[in-house]
């Protein structure tokens, strides 16, 4: 939901480099990427295929629990480098380029939107969701068990290297593999992937998306990988953006896992979960944190397959309309509850929303609402639904408000 606050721009952001790609595990660049950059690393042995070792490393693993998996983390130090691209200067050997802050004026942003930091390049008008994440306070959701069977997240036994501070990607066909990412991560380039890590933000807590995904690049894929917040505040998200795909993704401690600026998103065979949620939380008129599992403010596209959706305040899937218009919208064979009512759909001023299916859903009985799985806050749009049924096996109905 939206929250009204001032942004900070994020200054000294690390920026991930391909030429990491010999030492790091799993940062990769397509052919022709130039990776001749050098960075200072600690050789780390790791476990399969392909690993380096060095017998002079004694790394010390300290173990991560994580839900249902363990994790083992070794931390390698390296010093910004940007990234090369396919058909630019080579980078120096000795003097890696930096990026200065950004120096852009802010932007005029519409009604419930504000001024994003978008690393180099200055702001983009976004969601107002974001600010000073020095808070007091506690998130309210004891800890949910993980599902049985697993599969979400980290798999179990990946060694992760730690890297530090914020990522920005700008280099197409990158990858990101192994790594335990005290930082966000802005993708700005195409056809990223981010694959058997963790995304946890600064260890002194921070704004926005932990992953940020609002520039829209295309082909963003994260597999096998949790995202939650180091520090909890009011302010922090999972991933904000638009076209990206999400499997096997366990997301938690974070306002709202997904927040939707667009379409084209795929999230499928995911955990999104223990949302935090403050009370005082002073950014809305209720004193209470709005957090949802996936709020969609546009877009056309939107596929939710597969997934537990549960620990929300608000909604599981809440459709606002809030920037722009919402069609062909799929959510089928997922696991819901909580939330006031668990799916949220209202036009706003964008009128009704067509492509909405609802089916082979099983909705839980603890949402505020007694037995309200779907409400529709308008006349003019209706969802199809099919097969959906509560967890005592009775079938859902829409309820109109």
């Amino acid at each position: 939901m939206h929250r009204r606050a001032r942004i900070s721009a994020t200054g000294g952001a690390l920026l991930v480099a391909v030429a990491l790609a010999s030492v790091l595990v799993g940062i990769s660049a397509p052919q022709g990427a130039d990776l001749r950059a050098v960075a200072e690393t600690t050789p780390v042995s790791t476990a399969g295929p392909g690993a380096m070792a060095s017998p002079s490393a004694t790394p010390t693993p300290a173990p991560i629990v994580r839900d249902d998996y363990t994790v083992t983390v070794t931390t390698t130090t390296a010093p910004a480098v940007s990234p090369g691209t396919a058909g630019s200067p080579a980078a120096s050997d000795t003097e890696p380029p930096t990026t200065a802050p950004p120096t852009t004026a802010l932007p005029e942003c519409a009604a419930g939107e504000e001024a994003i930091p978008q690393g180099e390049e200055g702001y983009d008008c976004g969601p107002a969701d974001l600010a000073d994440p020095n808070t007091t306070g506690q998130p309210s959701v004891a800890p949910e068990p993980a599902p049985a069977g697993g599969g979400y997240g980290v798999p179990s036994g990946t060694v992760l290297t730690v890297l530090n501070g914020d990522q920005i990607i700008t280099t197409p066909g990158a990858v990101l593999d192994g790594l335990d990412i005290h930082g966000r991560v802005i993708v700005k380039a195409p056809n990223v992937t981010i694959r058997n890590s963790i995304v946890r933000g600064a260890d002194t807590g921070s704004k926005h998306g932990l992953v940020d995904a609002l520039a829209g690049a295309a082909g963003l894929r994260i597999i096998d990988t949790e995202i939650a917040a180091a520090v909890p505040n009011y302010y922090v998200n999972g991933i904000m953006g638009y076209n990206f795909e999400l499997r096997r993704v366990n997301i938690h401690s974070v306002i709202d896992q997904v927040h939707l600026t667009g379409g084209n998103v795929t999230i499928a065979d995911s955990w999104l979960h223990d949302n935090l949620h403050f009370s005082p939380d002073p950014n809305h008129a209720d004193n209470k944190s709005h957090d949802d599992n996936i709020q969609i403010q546009a877009g056309d596209n939107i596929t939710i397959v597969n997934n537990i959706l549960s620990g929300s305040h608000t909604a599981a899937v809440i459709i606002t309309q809030g920037m722009g218009k919402v069609s062909n919208v799929l959510l089928q064979g997922n696991r819901v509850d909580d939330g006031g009512c668990s799916v949220n759909i209202a036009e706003n001023a964008h009128g009704p929303l067509a492509g909405i299916s609802i089916i082979d859903n099983t909705f839980g009985l603890t949402m505020k609402f007694a037995r309200c799985a779907v409400v529709v806050k308008s006349a003019g749009t209706t969802p199809l639904l099919g097969g959906n049924v509560f967890s005592d096996g009775k079938p859902i109905t829409i309820t109109r408000h």
